[in-house]
């Protein structure tokens, strides 16, 4: 069996009725509503959410904000690593690293120098 493992964009197809992007921390309904809202500021051009996957199973996820809200990305014009996370069965696999250069390349495909990256605890 090969093994495909790839990043690829938010899609409609990655938001259903079974949850299949359900995170530990909140509700399946939650978990929905969130993705709507990455997908529809995706298509609005605020956020670029790059999916993580290896033979069609969802790895994890991170998102990339062109404008970001916090004070000193936003004075410099720095966008926004945001909301980087891998699933724990994935972890310790080099997987967010792969993510995370993923969005430093397209930041930087998109003209920008420089990259924040945001740490919520």
């Amino acid at each position: 069996m090969s093994v495909h493992r790839g990043i690829r964009l938010l899609t409609g197809q990655d938001i259903d009725p079974r949850g299949d992007l359900y995170f530990p921390w909140t509700t399946k309904e939650k978990t929905i509503e969130k993705w709507k809202k990455y997908l529809m500021e995706q298509a609005r051009g605020i956020r670029t959410v790059c999916i993580l996957e290896n033979n069609e199973n969802i790895l994890g996820y991170g998102s990339l904000l062109e404008h970001s809200k916090y004070p000193p990305f936003k004075k410099h014009r720095i966008p926004e690593i945001h909301d980087v996370w891998v699933f724990k069965e994935a972890r310790k696999n080099g997987f967010g690293s792969l993510l995370i250069e993923h969005l430093e390349l397209l930041a930087k495909k998109n003209g920008y120098h420089q990259v924040g990256l945001a740490v919520g605890l």
